[in-house]
Formats: structure tokens, C-alpha cells, sequence
């Protein structure tokens, strides 16, 4: 579409220009009557290529300069199937264009009339003057030579007579079209280049989504996760929520607008959730993504308020020492944190602060950034800590760091009971979301399942309760 309006308004933009043509036609001599000599050889396609270029040579050309005052060219061509010539002559002009095109007829026909005449004039006058000697001789000399002298001024004659008929009727090129006035331009033509340009935007947008799409490495949708990870179910589709595209912007949706499709989402994720423990307990929830940038914080705390507000007491862990945001969330203070707790400065009780607008919500942020986040969290005080918290705590939630970056998250997995993958749609790498689970089944991590952001609202309405259609008990079975 930006083709073809952008190729229409340039060429409203252009100059128009103006073609006037006229035809000429070269008749054969037989058609006049005429005797063909070297010169007027009937028309054929050598003869009419040569006269198109004797249309456009210099002799021609001058005779236009003086007839019009300027220096211009035309376009000459020969018509199919016929012994003819079109002269096309352009300007910006109608009136100019038909005026150049009839200049070059009439240039050209007078400089071939010039050239035919002269020769035929030339010739006849020398044949008058052999006559005119024999016909002295013819008295003059013996008459045995005499009549050898006669006869020669018989064939002389016939031959003088030829020629004046020759001059009489020379077979000349005929104009039987000239130039009229052109009714409209022949350049720009809006219509047909906007159509032309719409068809090559149209051949080179698909030409660059076919070339896009096969260098485009990101996840589309869930059934290319599943199909780049197979065995790895989606629990949550998230709708994108534009509060969350900027990265500075610590923007709680559960919280803010509960009513949401994407606090309905956290809702849907938390129910599958909470069917699946059914089936596979576990107390302590690690939620990591392959790569930075994707979502997991987001997840996480979401996640930690959909829980809290079904009645479930809920801590939420922030265990990014290199780039925590956990606390940013519920404007909270990250003076004190787990690293407070893991090196011993506070107990436990303290650390924990509890999230005023959601009740059974506490919040463990990081705490100081320490130089070795790694080895801190392999740490026996790390497993501690998360045990406590575990016990006295329905659900606990890890915010952990990405997986490939850093081996921190894998760390950590050999303590959760359950890992929670998150990936962004159109913008995961496959070959990351692939490597990240590689990363998590390597150390035997329990992987859950997987949670998809940045979804249309229509498939996450359409697709978010499939995972918990999915694991429902059968017929029968109350939970």
C-alpha cells in the first residue's frame, strides 16, 4: 500500500509530457509507375531500417534546429506488417510535441527530395548533352559511321526519356498521418504506475515476510513452544499489558486492575496451578525465564497476589542478587532482604514485610547485593532459609534470575519443588527457550510447565483454560 500511494503521489508531482505522431509511408515505384532504379528500390526491411536512420541523422536534424529554433530528437520506429515509419516527438507541451514530429516529417521529406531530384537532374542533363553531341556528329561524319552514330542516339534518347519520366514521377514517401494535437499526456500515468508499484510492494512485502520468517527464531504462539519444547505445557497465556512495556515501570496489574484480562489470566494460571497440586505437591515454586527482559518478575508477583487472594498465605522471594525488582512492585524497602537473613544480620521474622493492599502477601526481597550471588545461593543457609519459609507458608514463590545468563537459576532449582517457565511471545529465541530447558532437565529440575506473555487477549481467552481442561480430575473425582 505505501507503493503504490507513494508511486501515485510522485507522479502527480511530475511534469506531464505529450507525444505527437505522425506516420509516413513509403510507396514502391510500381505503385506510380516509375522504372526502379539504384535509388528507388521497392520498400522492404533493410530499406525502411535505413530510413529510420536517415530520419534521425544530422542532415535531417539540422533542418529541424532551423525550423523550430531548438535542438531536439524523436523516437522513430517502424509498424509491423507495413512499409511505414512512426514519428514520435515529446514535450512537456501538447502544441510541442505535434510540432516536432511534423518538423522531423518535413525535414526528412525535403532532404530526401533533395537528394532524389539532384541525382535525377544530373543524370538527365548528362544524357541531354551526349544527345546533343551525337546529333552534331550525325552530319559530320561519313555515312557508314553515320548510322552507327544513330543508333547510338536512339538508345541515348529512350534512355532521356526514361529519365524524364523518372523526375515526373518519383516515388516519394507519403505522410498520411501527421501529428495532431495529443488529448492527454503520456507521462505520468497515476493509475497504471500506482497499480504497477502496488503489485512489486505487494511481491516485496511477502518477499521480505517469507525471508523475515525464516530468519525469525522467536516463539509465535503456544503451539510453536510446544512444538520447539515438546513435553513442556503451557499453564498461562498473558495478555500484553502496555503499562509493562516500559522497563522502569514496576506496573502490579493484579493489584491495579483486577478486573483486567490479564489479572483474569494470573487467575486462570493460578487455578491450574492449584489443580495441579493436587497431583504434584509442592510448597516452594521457582518462576525463571530463559533469557532477561521476559516477564518472570512480573509472573511472579502477579502469580504471589492471585494466590494471596484466594485465601492462600504466600511469600514471595526475591533470589535476584544481580538485578532484583521484586520490592519495586509494592513500593517496598530493600534495606533488609534474604541476603540479610542468609549472612545472618536479621532473623528471618524481621526481613519479611507484609504487602498492605493484599493480605496474606509477604514480601522477602533481595536484600543487599552481595559479590557472589552463586555461591551464596548454593549455599547450605540458602536451602535453610527456604525450608522455614516453606513451613510456614502455603506457597512460596522464587523470583529467580534467567537461566542462560547466569547459572544462579539452576542453582536454585535443586532446592524448589516446582519451576515455572516464562517466555514472551515474539520475542523468545526458540533456540534459548530450547537451551533453558536443556539447562533445567540437565540438573533434574522439577519443570511444571511453561507460561506464555505478551498473547493476544483473543487466544488467551480462547486457550488460557485449556491447561486446567486438560488436567481435571475425570468423572467421579471431587477435589
Amino acid at each position: 500500500m505505501l507503493a503504490g500511494a507513494g508511486a501515485v503521489g510522485v507522479s502527480y508531482l511530475q511534469t506531464p509530457v505529450y507525444e505527437g505522431t505522425a506516420t509516413i509511408v513509403f510507396k514502391a515505384p510500381s505503385e506510380t509507375g516509375g522504372t526502379p532504379t539504384s535509388d528507388t528500390v521497392p520498400p522492404g526491411d533493410r530499406y525502411i531500417r535505413t530510413q529510420v536512420k536517415v530520419i534521425q541523422s544530422e542532415p535531417v536534424r539540422a533542418k529541424v534546429r532551423t525550423a523550430l529554433g531548438l535542438d531536439v530528437g524523436v523516437t522513430v520506429a517502424a509498424v509491423p506488417g507495413a512499409d511505414a515509419v512512426e514519428v514520435r516527438g515529446r514535450s512537456s507541451d501538447p502544441e510541442g510535441s505535434a510540432d516536432i514530429a511534423n518538423a522531423y516529417v518535413n525535414a526528412f521529406l525535403e532532404y530526401r527530395r533533395e537528394l532524389s531530384v539532384d541525382e535525377v537532374l544530373a543524370s538527365r542533363d548528362r544524357v541531354r548533352a551526349q544527345v546533343t553531341a551525337l546529333e552534331q556528329q550525325v552530319n559530320t561524319v561519313p555515312a557508314p559511321q553515320n548510322a552507327v552514330i544513330a543508333s547510338q542516339l536512339t538508345a541515348l534518347r529512350a534512355q532521356l526519356a526514361q529519365l524524364e519520366q523518372q523526375a515526373a514521377q518519383m516515388s516519394e514517401p507519403e505522410v498520411i498521418e501527421p501529428a495532431d494535437l495529443p488529448s492527454s499526456p503520456i507521462s505520468p500515468q497515476p493509475l497504471r504506475t500506482g497499480a504497477i508499484a502496488l503489485a512489486g510492494g505487494l511481491l516485496l512485502g511477502i518477499l521480505v515476510a517469507g525471508v523475515g520468517e525464516l530468519l525469525d527464531d522467536s516463539v509465535k504462539s503456544k503451539a510453536d513452544f510446544q512444538r520447539t519444547v515438546p513435553g513442556v505445557r503451557v499453564l498461562g497465556l498473558i495478555p500484553a499489558v502496555a503499562q509493562w512495556r516500559s522497563k522502569d515501570e514496576a506496573y502490579t496489574v493484579s493489584l491495579a486492575d483486577p478486573q483486567s484480562p490479564a489479572s483474569e489470566a494470573f487467575r486462570t494460571l493460578r487455578t491450574g496451578l492449584l489443580h495441579l497440586r493436587d497431583r504434584v505437591p509442592f510448597r516452594s515454586l521457582q518462576v525463571t525465564s530463559a533469557s532477561a527482559s521476559e516477564g518472570k518478575t512480573t509472573t511472579a508477583v502477579n502469580l504471589a497476589v492471585a494466590f494471596a487472594a484466594a485465601g492462600q498465605r504466600v511469600v514471595l522471594v526475591g533470589c535476584d542478587l544481580r538485578r532484583p525488582r521484586v520490592h519495586e512492585f509494592f513500593d517496598l524497602s530493600n534495606d533488609i532482604g534474604f541476603t540479610s537473613v542468609l549472612l545472618g544480620k536479621v532473623p528471618l521474622s524481621r526481613a519479611l514485610q507484609e504487602v498492605t493492599p493484599q493480605p496474606r502477601l509477604y514480601v522477602l526481597g533481595s536484600g543487599p547485593l552481595p559479590p557472589n550471588p552463586s555461591e551464596l545461593l548454593a549455599s547450605r543457609r540458602t536451602n535453610e532459609v527456604l525450608r522455614s519459609l516453606a513451613a510456614d507458608a502455603d506457597l512460596v514463590i522464587i523470583d529467580s534470575p534467567p537461566l542462560l545468563p547466569v547459572a544462579d537459576a539452576l542453582v536454585l532449582s535443586e532446592a524448589m519443588d516446582a519451576t515455572l517457565l516464562v517466555s514472551v511471545v515474539c520475542s523468545s529465541a526458540r533456540s534459548e527457550v530450547r537451551r533453558a530447558v536443556e539447562l533445567l532437565r540437565g540438573v533434574d529440575a522439577p519443570l511444571l510447565g511453561a507460561v506464555l506473555n505478551g498473547v493476544s487477549p483473543q487466544e488467551s481467552y480462547g486457550e488460557a483454560y485449556v491447561p486446567y481442561r486438560n488436567s481435571m480430575p475425570s468423572a467421579g473425582r471431587s477435589r
